[in-house]
């Protein structure tokens, strides 16, 4: 019984460190596609994601720079719709309408007009109604330019509850199984700890590399150390709380003792409780009442 009960254990343990595995990187992913975030991310990546992916717009923009100044000088904002020229093709297939770009922007310099352009792509690119399902997507769309959009975080969003409900139950059994109820704390917890691990330096290894697939990598884990901090946090509060129960809560936990223990403390209260009861003192004999009763006659003769 106690081999098969710790076979469990095991393989309940296995589960949860994969399941946490996926959890944590879910949840890293799903994060790191903030809005917020993967303007910055791709900000930092632009020039890559173009030679890959062939998306020579910005260098389209910085090529006309001169004309968008000289063009501004009498308008207001430049609608690149309006113009027709080879060098922003790629505009017209990342973007569905008109892409207007306000002067201000251009007067501002080149490189303020650069960071605008790819907010702009960003924007369209992140909140583009995507028909395809996930899986689908990668051969409907022309480009996997989808993995980095709003589509893209809400499915990992979803894996991650997932993941999250399947490793509470996973803890949940793990409880059930062990003996002793504290140790199932730092089961959890050193578990939690060791999932955490590969998150430390995920974004910096990937940083490495390079082409199309670990420039999307990049942005994908772009938050781990962030995930590998809560992960290591919630692990070490775990695990602390399973010593404190095991070293400070002794005497409320359920103890066995051998049958020879069991005797001897029997006979020791059994003991302790005999010398605790008064001994009553004995009264005199009938013989030695009589004997009294003849000698006070005797002296009462006498006088």
């Amino acid at each position: 019984m106690g081999f098969i009960r710790g076979a469990f254990i095991v393989l309940f343990s296995v589960l949860l460190f994969i399941s946490l595995l996926l959890m944590g990187a879910s949840l890293t992913i799903s994060s790191s596609l903030e809005y917020e975030n993967v303007q910055q991310q791709v900000l930092e990546v632009t020039d890559e994601l173009q030679d890959e992916l062939d998306l020579y717009f910005t260098d389209a923009l910085r090529d006309k720079f001169a004309f968008f100044q000289t063009y501004c000088l009498s308008n207001e904002q430049i609608n690149l719709g309006e113009i027709t020229s080879s060098e922003f093709s790629s505009l017209e297939d990342l973007f569905k309408g008109d892409v207007i770009i306000p002067c201000d922007v251009v007067l501002e310099g080149e490189e303020f007009l650069f960071n605008y352009a790819v907010e702009v792509f960003v924007e369209n690119t992140y909140y583009k109604e995507y028909t395809c399902e996930f899986t689908s997507c990668f051969s409907e769309e022309g480009t996997p330019l989808f993995l980095i959009s709003e589509k893209t975080k809400n499915y990992f969003e979803n894996r991650f509850l997932t993941f999250l409900i399947f490793s509470l139950v996973l803890i949940g059994l793990i409880f059930l199984f062990v003996k002793n109820k504290t140790n199932g704390f730092l089961v959890t917890g050193i578990i939690l700890i060791v999932a955490s691990l590969p998150f430390m330096k995920l974004g910096g290894f990937l940083s490495s590399f390079e082409g199309v697939t670990f420039v999307f990598l990049k942005i994908f884990f772009s938050n781990s150390h962030a995930i590998f901090i809560k992960m290591l946090v919630l692990g070490i509060i775990l695990t602390a709380l399973g010593i404190f129960l095991k070293f400070f809560f002794k005497n409320s936990i359920k103890k066995e003792f051998s049958l020879n223990e069991v005797r001897s403390m029997v006979k020791k209260e059994v003991g302790s409780q005999k010398k605790k009861v008064p001994q009553k003192k004995k009264g005199p004999s009938f013989f030695e009442s009589l004997k009294k009763m003849f000698s006070k006659g005797k002296k009462s003769s006498k006088k």
